[in-house]
């Protein structure tokens, strides 16, 4: 016979069954009778490969058929059959009827929500995670193998052996992780009596400086390290060993140079870092790794924090401290100080070259000429002596060392003086050039024609001449193609 279900069966009575108003059983009462029967009896559906769902209910949502509460779907494919509780439309209950035989559960099968847990072996529960005790004193959860990590999570208020875990384990999370970087003990006995404690060996290192030793025999002794001296001979990066120690270059046969890290690898609160002091006679230097700063000096590659220190053995000292800022050092001298990158403002002045000072505002002493960008502020008596520059050509364009000097212009023929453009020769603005005729030959001063030309006394490219031998034009730049040209001149035309 054909399954249906109980709408079906309904709607079948009706069809198959007309009324019959010669006989004795009329096709309503047919009919009547057969609802009774749909109405009582439990139905059931099979040949499923799965579970009912909330879907499959009254009106047939989940398009498996409508069904009603008792109704039976049965799971062929998975050997399980369920039972309908509840028909609501779209909100169907089904619950599992299944029936297995105790002795037939598997610890070695995957547990399932709502079964019992499973004794595996004397001493392990099977669940969600293994639940494993030993049988004297420990209770261990989760799986050895594969390895899995399992919580353990206590309402508000439960105790472990008394103690509150949430209170405790928030004391514990206030301790910082590096506290107690190291600790070592051996053959300790502290036993609360007057003598403390005795061991043969006890070091107890909190990993910054702070170390109690004990050696037995009395030389117990309380050491703030890092105190130690260390000897470098080759290059090297500062560590976090390095932390209050004096580092030396004994026996170093070459120039050193030590690298400051980001300060991510020393501590992370200012403190010294090392101090360094000279006793070969070899060069010793300071540079920071890519993205430092060294005494405002950031590193990019190109030795642009390079400090030079320690420049005299036995006689200067360096210290170098973490002053908090993120990948920032300062390196303090205990006397004279060599500097090889470029002065930046606030800083002091330093000995950039033999003869030559290197600053903020570009003061040089070559050790004939000193030079100084901006105003010279002088009381007294300033006293200078002119440079010449003497020409015996016919032309002569003038260059950048002819600021500040006399241009002397010396031959029996007519002659000229060509001012350049400023893209050629970039004289600064406010330069003072002295040029004197001292042959017979007339010297005339031309603004160069090039790239636009050159404006004299407001004539571009124009050209004037010295109004008789031993006479002087001076030459004034006052924009970058602009000059004036003043004294025994005649008119530029």
């Amino acid at each position: 016979m054909t399954q249906v279900d109980r709408t079906t069966f309904k709607s079948n009575t009706q069809t198959l069954y007309s009324d019959n108003t010669t006989g004795n059983i009329g096709a309503n009462d047919l009919r009547a009778q057969m609802n009774d029967i749909a109405d009582s009896a439990a139905f059931r559906s099979t040949g499923y490969a799965n579970a009912p769902t909330a879907g499959d209910d009254e009106v047939d949502t989940a398009e498996n058929g409508a069904f009603g509460v008792g109704d039976i779907w049965v799971d062929e494919t998975n050997n399980k059959a369920y039972i309908c509780l509840d028909s609501s439309s779209n909100a169907a209950v089904w619950i599992e009827m299944t029936y297995t035989d105790a002795s037939t559960i598997s610890p070695a099968s995957a547990p399932e929500v709502q079964e019992l847990g499973v004794w595996v072996d004397g001493n392990t529960i099977r669940g969600f995670a293994e639940l494993t005790y030993n049988g004297t004193n420990t209770l261990t959860v989760g799986k050895t193998s594969p390895s899995t990590v399992v919580n353990i999570a206590l309402q508000p208020g439960a105790t472990v052996d008394g103690r509150d875990i949430s209170v405790d384990g928030a004391k514990l999370d206030g301790i910082p992780t590096d506290a107690i970087s190291s600790l070592t003990l051996s053959n300790v006995n502290v036993s609360g009596s007057s003598t403390g404690f005795t061991t043969t060996s006890l070091a107890v290192v909190t990993g910054d400086g702070l170390e109690l030793i004990n050696l037995g025999s009395g030389n117990t002794r309380l050491e703030v390290r890092n105190n130690d001296i260390t000897k470098d001979t080759g290059a090297r990066t500062i560590a976090a060993t390095d932390n209050g120690s004096f580092v030396t270059n004994e026996g170093a046969a070459v120039a050193i140079t030590w690298t400051l890290p980001v300060t991510s690898a020393l501590q992370s609160t200012p403190r010294l870092v090392a101090t360094f002091f000279k006793v070969a006679n070899q060069t010793m230097r300071i540079v920071g790794a890519n993205g430092v700063s060294v005494n405002g000096a950031t590193e990019t590659g190109s030795n642009e924090s390079l400090i030079e220190i320690c420049p005299v053995p036995y006689d200067s000292f360096a210290i170098v401290m973490y002053a908090g800022v993120t990948n920032t050092y300062y390196v303090i001298q205990g006397t004279d100080i060599k500097k090889l990158n470029t002065t930046a403002n606030t800083e002091i002045a330093y000995w950039a070259g033999d003869g030559q000072i290197e600053g903020a505002s570009g003061l040089t002493w070559d050790g004939s000429t000193l030079e100084a960008s901006g105003i010279i502020d002088a009381t007294g008596e300033v006293k200078g002596n002119w440079a010449f520059n003497p020409q015996t050509g016919t032309a002569y364009t003038s260059v950048l060392t002819d600021r500040g000097r006399i241009i002397t212009m010396n031959n029996a023929s007519a002659n000229t003086l060509t001012i350049p453009i400023n893209a050629t020769v970039a004289l600064p603005i406010g330069t003072e050039i002295r040029v004197i005729q001292i042959g017979a030959g007339t010297t005339s001063i031309q603004g160069s024609a090039a790239a636009g030309g050159v404006t004299i006394n407001g004539i571009v490219s124009g050209s004037g001449d010295i109004t008789a031998r031993w006479s002087e034009v001076r030459l004034y730049k006052v924009g970058a193609d602009t000059w004036y040209a003043v004294g025994e001149i005649g008119a530029v035309t």
